[in-house]
């Protein structure tokens, strides 16, 4: 069984790198901060553990990493594009933002799952869970948002949500699942220590999810770490 994470430099990628491994998955982990170099990719934990470098805005790193896990594995049976940013305007209003940063945000956290997907779905097709996880927000939702200052953030993830659909509709011909999965309130560094759960718990809800026999047409799409239903 093999995954491939995106964004395990830490928080919830880093908890889903280490529930995944000990349920005994083979992970490709995907890693931004110190790995500038195609070469620094490394196995850790025997053959248990490949730390890529792997930045989701780059193509070329995407593509260096797309040759790296192909190397080593022939197929991949999950993805779950993890990666994702608030850093550039965390909290500000709007009379602060600078809305020509906004394409950075949305580079990482909307074309870049689209990038990571469009690189490792030959290898995804090959799988034998064949599942497309993409972690998104509740903030996306018309109804559901209620945030008054998260403008790049929300809007990027609303992206993936829409995303996730078109995906949807594309790959159901090839017995691909995908899931965009609200991973809670998290106690990271974009949720914040007053935040509702520590990442473990979102990882080993996402895991579960992962265990579950999904039905293409009729299963949702858009639901939280436990698997509740949510609207897009």
């Amino acid at each position: 069984m093999t995954v491939l994470i995106t964004g395990t430099d830490r928080g919830l990628g880093r908890a889903l790198l280490n529930t995944f491994l000990a349920h005994g998955y083979r992970v490709f982990a995907g890693r931004h901060e110190g790995t500038t170099s195609y070469s620094e990719s490394r196995t850790i934990g025997g053959d248990s553990v490949s730390i890529i470098p792997l930045d989701v805005s780059d193509p070329e790193s995407v593509e260096g990493a797309r040759e790296i896990v192909s190397s080593q594995a022939g197929a991949l049976d999950i993805i779950i594009n993890n990666a994702g940013t608030n850093r550039v305007y965390h909290g500000r209003p709007l009379e602060q933002i600078n809305i020509e940063e906004i394409p950075e945000m949305m580079d990482i956290n909307a074309f870049g799952p689209l990038r990571i997907t469009q690189a490792f779905l030959p290898l995804l097709r090959k799988g034998s869970e064949k599942l497309l996880i993409n972690i998104t927000s509740e903030a996306t939702g018309m109804e559901e948002c209620r945030y008054a200052d998260r403008i790049g953030f929300c809007m990027s993830k609303a992206s993936v949500n829409i995303q996730s659909k078109i995906l949807q509709n594309y790959l159901s011909s090839d017995g691909i699942k995908v899931i965009a999965v609200h991973p809670g309130w998290m106690k990271t560094d974009i949720g914040g220590l007053s935040a509702d759960i520590p990442p473990v718990e979102s990882a080993r809800g996402i895991y579960e999810l992962t265990q579950r026999s999904w039905d293409i047409d009729t299963d949702p799409i858009f639901m939280n770490y436990v698997g509740s239903t949510m609207r897009g």
